[in-house]
């Protein structure tokens, strides 16, 4: 009769103990969450947490560089449409992954917005000429701009 209660109990506990273990993977962190609330982050590796439901694991959440492409339609001074195309090259900042993680659902289709608004008003103050022969201080001020935007939330331009 006592081994009928104890096989149940030997279960849970190595349920319990299945739950406390977080493997993360290279180029990765996770989140920690105590009751939903922010935690601890876990770098990659071998690493353990307080059982479920008392804390939670997020899914791995990506540091490495990543890009995207956009191009952008403008009007320049001098009447003429010009597709330009800008290419950002984004990383997650490691010192401030906790805003990286929860301030933006989109980070990247928020960085398209600002992306798409500052090339249009600065290009949009050049004459065709101009835009072709400035292109690199086009890109230094796109740059910059969305620098500072973006750091706000964890992100390296």
């Amino acid at each position: 009769m006592m081994q009928l209660f104890l096989l149940p109990l030997i279960m849970l506990v190595i349920a319990a103990g299945v739950t406390m273990v977080v493997i993360t993977p290279q180029q990765h962190v996770r989140m920690i969450e105590t009751f939903g609330k922010f935690s601890a982050v876990k770098t990659a590796g071998l690493s353990f947490k307080m059982p479920w439901p008392i804390q939670t694991a997020s899914r791995p959440f990506s540091m490495k560089t990543r890009q995207f492409n956009e191009l952008v339609q403008v009007k320049s001074s001098d009447n003429v449409f010009v597709k330009i195309p800008v290419a950002v090259q984004y990383r997650v900042i490691s010192t401030q992954v906790k805003q990286a993680y929860y301030e933006l659902e989109s980070p990247e289709t928020q960085m398209k917005s600002y992306v798409v608004n500052e090339v249009k008003s600065i290009a949009s103050n050049m004459d065709f000429q101009k835009l072709y022969t400035d292109k690199d201080e086009l890109s230094a001020d796109l740059k910059s701009s969305l620098e500072e935007k973006m750091h706000g939330y964890g992100y390296e331009i």
